[in-house]
């Protein structure tokens, strides 16, 4: 899974702390993998002895933070959970700046990665950019111009890389997918882990969970950002499947939904449809030193999404002890060793709910399985992958970097002049 780190000067590598900047699009309090991963890696760096400053839009009502560097924003049309940042301004420019950063690890390649690409060539350091996601599954919410538009998304994203010194991918089909695409940068798989031993066994030693009570159900729990691309709708229709397979054992079955998104609602209306919401939980977004306390409430995990980079969400539940059921995709296959520490099926109901039914008829089985799975979360431990990270921080460092050629004006910035170019 994970490759072998290279370095073009071993002596420089990890020999002093480094001032990093890390631009996201998004940041707390808006929960996703991307600030996930951001906030894990910045703790584990900063354990380094490196100083890192999180560079995001700012949020209404979110008081000030240290190590973090909040922009001017507008909220995005359609959805105000995500923001858009303001033009930048030459005041603003100047700060960042004077942070005298080693590093620029870009977290995105819009708006605030852009700025991102900015400032790394008006101070002469290298840009590391982790691609987080398949941008054209974004697309989906643009029904008749996906399409074309993808190509467009593509062309963006390689012309993104070109000025970059180095592209992090989470996983290897996801540096293929890049190689494939045109980037010519290059390309390093390094995950984001999650330390199992920090995170509470879910369920309980007697077998209760306090969702279900004494009933005897069975809790299955989703968790992630609700939205189209990740097809929640899948946990819907397993659960009533299973539901609709015997009238005397419907209330056996639980469904737990963790996370908020731009589809809740219509996830909410689906259940009506479906007949099945008194057997539905919607928690809502929940923070991110609770969704363990959440997921504790779960006999196993459901993952409906076929488009990750990752599925850092597969590894939460898995580090909780959750026996996993997850939509068959090349980082499911990845991950999972189906059997042992996980099930791995098609992306259809009746077989999500067969494997489910499965875990819940046999508590030995999902008991072994959630165990495995948790060991194999000791594989991706997060510490081992910021050591790795900041090795190639310095040997980057040791490389240098050519500053692009002045070519236009950043469309995002107040009369700021630029180096980069990004073409459609």
């Amino acid at each position: 899974m994970l490759d072998a780190i290279r370095t073009s000067n071993t002596k420089h590598a990890n020999t002093g702390p480094l001032t990093v900047l890390f631009f996201g699009d998004t940041y707390r309090p808006y929960v996703s993998g991307v600030v996930t991963s951001m906030d894990i890696y910045a703790a584990h760096l900063r354990a380094l002895g490196h100083k890192v400053i999180i560079v995001a839009p700012e949020y209404p009502d979110t008081p000030a933070a240290p190590g973090v560097f909040r922009l001017p924003s507008l909220p995005f049309p359609g959805y105000p959970r995500l923001r858009l940042i303001t033009p930048v301004t030459r005041q603003i420019i100047g700060q960042l700046e004077d942070m005298k950063p080693d590093i620029i690890h870009t977290h995105s390649p819009f708006a605030v990665g852009f700025l991102g690409l900015y400032i790394a060539r008006a101070v002469e350091r290298p840009v590391v950019f982790t691609c987080h996601s398949y941008y054209e599954e974004y697309l989906r919410y643009l029904p008749g111009l996906s399409q074309p538009l993808k190509v467009v998304v593509r062309k963006y994203l390689t012309n993104y890389c070109t000025y970059c010194d180095l592209v992090v991918a989470p996983s290897p089909h996801l540096r293929d997918f890049l190689v494939d695409i045109g980037v010519e940068a290059p390309v390093q798989v390094l995950p984001t882990g999650i330390d199992p031993a920090a995170v509470p066994i879910a369920v309980s030693a007697d077998g209760q969970n306090k969702l279900r009570g004494e009933d005897g159900s069975f809790v299955f729990a989703m968790l992630g950002r609700v939205a189209k691309e990740k097809t929640p709708d899948l946990a819907l229709l397993t659960l009533f499947e299973l539901a609709s397979r015997s009238p005397a054992d419907r209330d056996r079955w639980r469904l737990l939904v963790i996370g908020d998104g731009p589809e809740l609602e219509r996830l909410k209306r689906l259940a009506v449809e479906l007949g099945v919401k008194s057997l539905v939980t919607f928690m809502g977004e929940v923070p991110r030193d609770k969704v363990f306390q959440a997921l504790r409430l779960a006999d196993a995990m459901i993952f409906t999404s076929t488009v990750e980079t990752q599925g850092l969400a597969m590894l939460e539940g898995m580090a909780a002890g959750l026996p996993l059921v997850a939509a068959d995709s090349p980082a499911v296959r990845a991950l999972l060793e189906d059997g042992v520490t996980g099930f791995a099926v098609p992306s259809d109901p009746a077989a999500m709910a067969a494997a489910l039914a499965r875990l819940a008829d046999d508590r030995d089985l999902a008991a072994r399985v959630g165990a495995r799975g948790r060991e194999r979360c000791g594989e991706f431990h997060p510490a081992m992958l910021a050591a790795q990270l900041s090795g190639q921080y310095h040997a980057l460092l040791a490389r240098g970097v050519t500053p692009a050629v002045v070519e236009r004006h950043v469309p995002w910035f107040d009369d700021v002049p630029t180096e980069l170019k990004l073409e459609m």
